[in-house]
C-alpha cells in the first residue's frame, strides 16, 4: 500500500524537474516506530504521485504531545521531543531542534500506543479527533487497546465466516 502512495527515480525527478519555479510543498509524515527502522532513510528519495516530497518526522509516543483545535487554522500541532533511536537525518536535509513543532499531514503508526509503562491513549484520541489520515486506521489502533473489544470483534468475524461457510455446505 505505501508503494501506491510514493514514486521514485527518474519519473519523480523529472517532475520535480518540471515544477521549476513552483516547487511543491513538502508534505510532513510523522511515524510512530522508536525502533529497529530509520524511516527516514527508508523514505529519502521517495515523492508522492503528484511530485511533492516527503518530510520524515520519526518518533515515539512517548516523546510526543498532541494539541488539537477547532478554533486555530493549524487544527493539529505535534509536539516532538526528540526523534526515534534508530531515526537518521537523511544527507542534505537540515536536522530538527529539539523539541520541535510539527503539523503532520500523515501519520504511519508501528508501535504500541498502550504499554505496561506508558498509556497514549489521549495522545491517539487527539490524533482522532484531528482526522488526520493515516496509514493504519487510527480507530482500529483504539479499538486494539482494550482486550475484550478486540475478542468481541474476533467472535463478531468468526460468526459472520461460520454463517457464509455454512451456507456453502462445507
Amino acid at each position: 500500500m505505501l508503494k501506491s502512495l510514493f514514486s521514485r527515480g527518474a519519473e519523480s525527478s523529472a517532475t520535480s524537474a518540471a515544477g521549476g519555479a513552483n516547487e511543491l510543498k513538502l508534505v510532513t509524515l510523522l511515524v510512530i516506530q522508536d525502533d529497529d527502522y530509520d524511516w527516514p532513510v527508508l523514505l529519502q528519495d521517495a515523492r508522492l504521485q503528484d511530485g511533492r516530497g516527503i518530510r520524515v518526522v520519526q518518533t515515539a509516543w512517548e516523546a510526543i504531545g498532541v494539541h488539537v483545535s477547532t478554533y486555530s487554522s493549524s487544527q493539529l500541532c505535534v509536539e516532538v521531543k526528540r526523534l526515534a533511536r534508530t531515526a537518521s537525518t537523511p544527507e542534505g536535509a537540515a536536522p530538527l531542534r529539539m523539541p520541535a513543532t510539527v503539523q503532520p499531514d500523515f501519520i504511519l503508526v508501528r508501535n504500541e500506543v498502550h504499554t505496561p509503562n506508558f498509556n497514549g491513549k489521549g495522545l491517539l484520541n487527539g490524533l482522532l479527533f484531528a482526522d488526520v489520515p493515516a496509514m493504519n486506521s487510527l480507530q482500529s489502533i483504539l479499538l486494539f487497546c482494550e482486550r475484550p473489544v478486540v475478542a468481541g470483534q474476533l467472535q463478531k468475524l468468526q460468526r459472520r465466516l461460520d454463517l457464509h461457510t455454512q451456507g456453502q455446505g462445507r
